[in-house]
């Protein structure tokens, strides 16, 4: 409900302010809507039915404006109709999931393109540097302090003053270098600590695939389907369809063409697996494998997403 009055003076004349009032109607009940100014309250308005343009559009048709709505381009019907059905809330989802799935696609393009294996090696040798690092510098630090100890017990039975001199010299010398060493052994110990922590990373985000398995897969699969001269072979593509009896079913087929907005993961160098955006959603953090059986051999997914599915592994549900 929208109430507009215009206040009187004592003589019976308007003054020009117009007061606006809106309530919500609830049963017998009238829920304020107004805002702290008036300007506030013509927001809300505009926010429930839109500016005058929108409400001749949408609301009442005037003489000679029958046609308005359905004349109007695409853009500005859809902008209407998002308006008034709430709809805008999709067109965010739709802006948020495209900024995560750049963001994902970014990060499987750069995690596809490390060799983890050759990386934790590195890493692990590096580790082993700095833990034979570390000893020998504790070892030198034991040295040094102990000859500091006796340097300390001989000062304090000299009596003779150039003979205490030099041992003072000596004695700030070693005590230096004991810092010295104290210094370089914490770095090092960062270091160490740098490199567990990197190990412990790649061995986090390395890709779930057995890729013995799937190198086997693709020669058992390329003998029954594919003519081994055509180079053309862009990858084995995994997706996801609805179907089956719990909801969603797997896909396997050798792909021809890549798309834009698939997702890659070389195996090796002949072999890639692209998965498309949508069935991404369902297959992030999937194993793959491939199973030789008494009563055939086919791909298995181990799915983390998969909340139910049936005895034969190829339908699942989220």
């Amino acid at each position: 409900m929208l109430f507009r009055s215009r206040q009187e003076n004592k003589k019976g004349e308007q003054n020009g302010v117009t007061h606006l009032n809106l309530y919500k109607c609830e049963g017998d009940d009238l829920i304020d809507l107004n805002g702290e100014q008036r300007n506030d309250t013509e927001k809300v308005i505009q926010s429930l039915i839109g500016n005058i343009d929108d409400f001749l559009l949408s609301s009442i048709s005037t003489q000679g404006s029958l046609f308005k709505f359905i004349d109007e381009g695409s853009s500005q019907r859809k902008a209407v109709l998002s308006k008034f059905l709430d709809l805008d809330i999709f067109e965010n989802l739709h802006a948020l999931v495209k900024e995560d799935y750049s963001e994902i696609k970014t990060k499987v393009k750069l995690l596809s393109s490390k060799n983890f294996e050759k990386e934790i090696k590195d890493l692990t040798h590096e580790k082993k540097c700095f833990i034979e690092l570390s000893s020998a510098l504790e070892n030198e630090i034991n040295y040094h302090e102990a000859i500091i100890e006796n340097l300390t017990l001989s000062l304090a039975s000299y009596s003779n003053s150039s003979d205490q001199t030099k041992l003072e010299s000596e004695h700030r010398l070693y005590s230096q270098k004991v810092i010295d060493l104290k210094g370089d052994l914490k770095r090092i110990v960062e270091d160490l600590k740098d490199r567990e922590e990197k190990i412990s990373k790649i061995a986090t985000y390395k890709l779930k695939y057995n890729l013995e398995e799937l190198k086997s897969a693709k020669e058992k699969i390329t003998d029954l389907y594919i003519d081994e001269s055509d180079t053309s072979i862009k990858g084995l593509r995994v997706f996801v369809q609805g179907g089956g009896c719990s909801g969603f079913t797997y896909g396997f087929t050798w792909d021809w063409e890549k798309n834009e907005d698939d997702f890659e993961f070389p195996i090796d160098d002949n072999l890639n697996i692209m998965v498309d955006a949508l069935s991404m959603q369902y297959l992030q953090g999937s194993t793959i494998k491939f199973k030789t059986e008494l009563m055939g051999s086919n791909f298995v997914i181990e799915n983390p997403n998969a909340t139910n599915k049936c005895g034969c592994g190829s339908s699942f549900a989220v």
